[in-house]
């Protein structure tokens, strides 16, 4: 079914044409719709008493398991089998081939921490014995989930289940999700939130903030190379086709190894070993050489670094565990509170230290770094005052940078009776005035592991607050521009005119990730927190921001995502997080036909994979082409050209042009082309076909393409007109635009256009 209907038509008759065909989404339905409710809460129940027998079960086994075999090598091959990801040379990420993930070794290194150095075992795991501690990672994390499906049964009404419901995406993603934004990207918001606060760090713990995040920068780089320099070097030896070349090749590769090749390969040949069977030897043996690659010593990092010994050995103390202090830890608490997480490193003795998952502090690094002054009121004071001028100023640059208007306010100050407001930016493009809310509370771990109130805080904060306050001063204006009143103070202090003003939108920026549950905050409204006259507006993760500010060429684009992205808060029930739905609009430019308003829920998980993979291969220095959103180039030349020419409310004008699917702008060009043909040859005839329309579904913008010739010129706004009356007897539009063409002048990509609103008495 089409989205709209294109229809080419007469001076003043239409006849339809083909439907185009829209994006297609599977709905699918609820298995246990036809369950009556009792039945079903006591099958969940008992579901979750299995589960929890076999989370002991398999949590048992695996601490057995990791107590057998020497922890750093264990921790070493996790790491680089399970979390080291390939790329192709063209930027395309390689598919894994284990769903190992880096929260299962962060179990596995919080467990070797239980035991103390002495006790612990000597003898590498084998390939097979490795196997079996990796095939019990995932149905461990699996059962740890499914076990607290006996809380369905106390749900007793719709907002116990909504909280029970909320509670565990929280957990869920706590549990599984580490990647708050692309790894260069947090590197760089790090360093640029940090960076004045590094002489706080050095007065409290002995090294700069910065210092700290470049120790963990220096230990990804330096793993990933040792990583990748080993299996290239083994490559050779793969390559080898006997058992001689291959032992050959390994001792050529590898000169430090002890014994001889020649003694290894009588060994093979006397145990009558397959070429294929030494591979797997050799690349086992190979394995104990991955701790080294983990392992640091804190006195040739401060000269590699050129950081004070005292300092350096200060913080990376405060930033470990040894062996042994983790014995008393909760084990359910390592799922959703694991204390590797603030502290990633392993302390093998004063100098030594070892750090398989070094990218854990990046997951990590605002609760690591604030929890190393935690002692210093003073000091969190700063970081906190850091954290809200930070966001401010980097949501005020991406926005600046992204439509380059000269008519903005920060910090713009307002009163409504005897309270007084402050907005944190005011920023104009055209008609339409953007009001910016940034909250840079800091997301608490309990609230992360699903704690009730200190949720219900959070969303208070960072959500309802904010949003109700961009909405108190969009009520402001609008009746400041119904009632006509200009003696109100705001509008001196405005340094722009609102009667320019003729849509508003609102936005809310945040700093922390809250398990991307800011992505869709109208899904919070069953749980009972929200006030019953919450209007929500679009609530963005700062690192969200700046790629769809990267990712959308123009400004108009940026517009109707943004308009857009408001409706859809509004209207459109789905799961997913902020680049999900970015991705969504690139492939539809978010125009989704009835599915919008149907009341069913979209899962959008994935759809972020193109922008995934295009910003990841610039991680690793590949240029791959971007991302765009789909339109057809002369769509996209009609309102570059507006904009360009700054015509009167052009941005409005944009936005109606972009609410036509991008399948229907291709139908309609294909229409036109037969449409000027017709008008070569019929334009002498009266009511001649010289148009298409293109007709909204759901009662919003219509366009209308118009063909005329030099020779008719002079009738093009009786034409258009016409055309536009046409528009509201045939469908419910509100508005319509008319794009004219003079077929006989090159006035590329139009030569008249207007836009028409319906009759008040329609």
């Amino acid at each position: 079914m089409s989205s709209r209907s294109v229809k080419k038509g007469k001076q003043k008759r239409g006849s339809a044409a083909n439907a185009s065909s829209g994006p297609v989404f599977r709905l699918e339905e609820n298995p246990f719709a036809k369950v009556p409710p009792d039945k079903l809460a006591e099958g969940l129940k008992e579901a979750g008493q299995n589960f929890a027998k076999e989370f002991e079960k398999l949590f048992d086994n695996l601490q057995k398991q990791v107590n057998s075999f020497q922890p750093l090598h264990l921790l070493s091959v996790l790491s680089v089998y399970g979390l080291f990801a390939g790329m192709t040379e063209k930027g395309k990420t390689k598919e894994k081939d284990s769903s190992l993930l880096q929260p299962h070794v962060e179990i596995v290194q919080a467990l070797a921490l239980r035991n103390p150095l002495d006790l612990l075992a000597k003898d590498p795991a084998r390939p097979e014995q490795m196997q079996e501690i990796w095939d019990l990672l995932e149905p461990l994390s699996q059962a740890f989930d499914f076990k607290r499906l006996v809380q369905v049964k106390e749900s007793n009404n719709e907002e116990q289940r909504s909280l029970l419901y909320l509670q565990e995406r929280l957990r869920a993603h706590t549990q599984m999700v580490r990647n708050w934004g692309y790894y260069k990207r947090v590197i760089r918001i790090c360093r640029k939130l940090f960076s004045p606060l590094d002489s706080l760090y050095e007065r409290q713990i002995g090294i700069g903030a910065t210092s700290i995040i470049g120790i963990f920068e220096h230990l990804v780089d330096n793993s990933e190379r040792c990583v990748n320099q080993h299996y290239q070097r083994l490559k050779s030896v793969r390559r080898c086709k006997s058992i001689e070349e291959a032992v050959r090749g390994y001792y050529k590769v590898f000169p430090a190894l002890d014994g001889t090749p020649e003694e290894l390969i009588a060994f093979f040949q006397k145990n009558n070993f397959s070429a294929e069977s030494v591979f797997s030897v050799i690349l086992s043996h190979s394995e104990l050489r991955l701790q080294d690659f983990f392992t640091f010593s804190a006195e040739e990092m401060s000269k590699e670094k050129g950081l004070s010994l005292n300092g350096l050995s200060r913080a990376l103390s405060s930033l470990s565990f040894a062996f042994g202090d983790l014995n008393s830890s909760n084990l359910e608490h390592l799922f959703l509170g694991n204390p590797v997480w603030l502290k990633p490193l392993i302390r093998i003795d004063e100098d030594t230290y070892f750090c398989s998952i070094p990218q854990m502090f990046f997951s990590f690094a605002f609760p690591i770094l604030s929890g190393l002054i935690e002692g210093n009121g003073r000091a969190l004071d700063e970081y906190y005052r850091r954290r809200s001028s930070f966001l401010e100023a980097e949501a005020f640059n991406i926005i600046h940078n992204g439509f380059r208007s000269r008519e903005y306010v920060r910090k713009f100050k307002w009163h409504e009776g005897k309270a007084e407001y402050e907005t944190d930016l005011l920023y104009k493009v055209d008609s339409y005035l953007i009001i910016v809310e940034a909250k840079s509370g800091a997301i608490s771990l309990p609230a992360l592991r699903g704690a009730p109130e200190r949720m219900r805080r959070h969303i208070k904060e960072l959500f309802i607050d904010p949003a109700s306050q961009s909405r108190r001063f969009e009520e402001k204006l609008l009746r400041i521009k119904s009632e006509g009143k200009d003696s109100d103070p705001i509008l001196s202090d405005l340094p722009f005119d609102i009667a320019k003003i003729h849509k508003i939108l609102r936005l809310s920026i945040t700093l922390d990730d809250f398990a991307t549950i800011q992505s869709n905050v109208r899904s919070l409204s069953s749980t009972g927190w929200l006030p019953d006259d919450f209007v929500p507006a679009p609530t963005i993760l700062i690192s969200d921001l700046e790629i769809i500010f990267e990712i959308l060429d123009s400004t108009p684009e940026k517009l109707h995502y943004l308009i857009r992205r408001s409706e859809h808060e509004r209207d459109l029930e789905y799961l997913g997080d902020e680049l999900d739905l970015l991705g969504l609009y690139l492939e539809t430019g978010f125009n989704l036909g009835g599915i919008e308003y149907s009341g069913n829920k979209m899962v959008l998980v994935k759809m972020s994979k193109p922008i995934d993979e295009y910003y990841i291969a610039l991680d690793q220095g590949i240029r791959r082409k971007k991302p765009k959103l789909k339109s057809t180039k002369w769509w996209k030349d009609i309102f570059s050209h507006l904009e360009r020419r700054d015509v009167q409310r052009w941005s409005e004008i944009s936005v109606m042009l972009l609410n036509i699917p991008f399948d229907d702008q291709v139908q309609a060009k294909i229409k036109f082309n037969s449409v000027i043909r017709n008008v070569k040859r019929k334009w002498r005839e009266e009511g001649h076909i010289n148009s298409v329309a293109i007709y909204p579904p759901d009662g919003r913008d219509s366009v209308s393409l118009l063909a005329f010739r030099e020779q008719n010129k002079d009738r093009r706004y009786e034409f258009m007109t016409n055309l536009a009356s046409r528009t509201f007897e045939e469908s419910k539009a509100s508005r319509c635009i008319v794009i004219g063409v003079n077929i006989d002048k090159s006035d590329y990509p139009y030569s008249v256009l207007g836009v028409f609103d319906r009759p008040a008495d329609d």
